[in-house]
């Protein structure tokens, strides 16, 4: 049986309550059975939070800089 981390489940509850159109996330390895949240639609099969909250969950994308070494 696949869980949620009870961190990450504080982080969505969370997230759904304040309306926060979108979480960034790099969790996407597997931790003892537990789900990583950037597959947690896929894994449930429902493109919804609970089936409610239009969540999107994404890895945070940035420019690398250069360092001047």
């Amino acid at each position: 049986m696949k869980m949620m981390d009870v961190g990450d489940a504080i982080h969505l509850a969370t997230a759904s309550v304040l309306g926060v159109p979108e979480m960034h996330t790099r969790d996407n390895k597997k931790k003892k059975g537990n789900i990583p949240l950037l597959t947690l639609y896929e894994t449930t099969g429902n493109p919804r939070l609970c089936g409610k909250y239009d969540l999107k969950i994404s890895s945070p994308q940035a420019a690398q800089g250069l360092l001047d070494v």
